[in-house]
């Protein structure tokens, strides 16, 4: 409730006075355009194993796939600690300021554009679709604040192939307020079922921030036995501690 009613505070205050910067304080915009800049050269990349957190090629998972761990890899653009990007996400998915989730699709499409040769190849030919939200919660939200990353990567990419009926998300309580990882992975157990899946296909599936890895972990379980023969998670954001599923 406190979440809502501090949300709900920031988007009357954006609406009545201007914005300003979150790195230099001008007036005018969330992001001027010389500190979009300088956040962007931030996003280096996070590429570690979803289960272990050990450094891998691309977030290319190094351990678990014998056992039938579902997710191939996880590629995230920067770390949730970065407190500008943190900041213009929150923005954008609680209190609704469209400039935010402008700014992330840019920042994220000049992330992929620098990794272009290496996440390309991957991104040839696949399936990629948002992580769902549940009908109810899009409806009270108003929009899906993973959008704007695929749009980033329709820039870079050209126009992908969206799938966004494959999966159907189930209501449950929000990622965001289980603390600790079993509570998640409790929550995203049987959160998604799948449609029309096709075998033999490669999926990248879009969010905005991994922490634990439980939804991306999920949602690929529910494809693999959909008969998907690899997925993939590429995510704006992710948590320090997000190193098991």
């Amino acid at each position: 409730m406190s979440r809502r009613i501090g949300s709900a505070a920031r988007l009357a205050a954006m609406a009545l006075f201007p914005h300003f910067c979150l790195e230099c304080s001008r007036e005018g915009c969330l992001l001027c355009p010389e500190c979009e800049i300088a956040v962007s050269a931030r996003m280096t990349g996070v590429f570690r194993c979803p289960r272990c957190g050990r450094s891998a090629a691309l977030g290319a998972t190094c351990c678990g796939a014998a056992s039938g761990w579902p997710l191939d890899g996880v590629i995230s653009a920067s770390f949730y600690g970065d407190p500008r990007l943190r900041q213009l996400l929150r923005d954008y998915k609680y209190a609704g300021v469209l400039e935010g989730g402008e700014i992330l699709r840019r920042l994220f499409a000049a992330f992929l554009g620098r990794f272009e040769g290496a996440i390309g190849p991957l991104l040839s030919g696949a399936r990629i679709m948002a992580i769902p939200l549940h009908y109810f919660r899009r409806c009270l939200r108003g929009f899906n604040q993973v959008e704007p990353l695929v749009s980033g990567l329709a820039d870079t990419f050209g126009t992908p192939e969206v799938h966004d009926t494959v999966l159907e998300r189930r209501p449950t309580s929000p990622q965001a307020r289980k603390t600790d990882i079993r509570s998640r992975l409790r929550n995203a157990s049987g959160l998604f079922e799948a449609r029309q899946v096709g075998e033999a296909a490669r999926y990248f599936l879009i969010d905005d921030v991994m922490t634990s890895g439980a939804t991306l972990t999920a949602a690929a379980a529910t494809l693999k036995e959909g008969g998907a023969s690899e997925v993939w998670g590429l995510t704006l954001l992710r948590g320090r501690s997000g190193s098991s599923g």
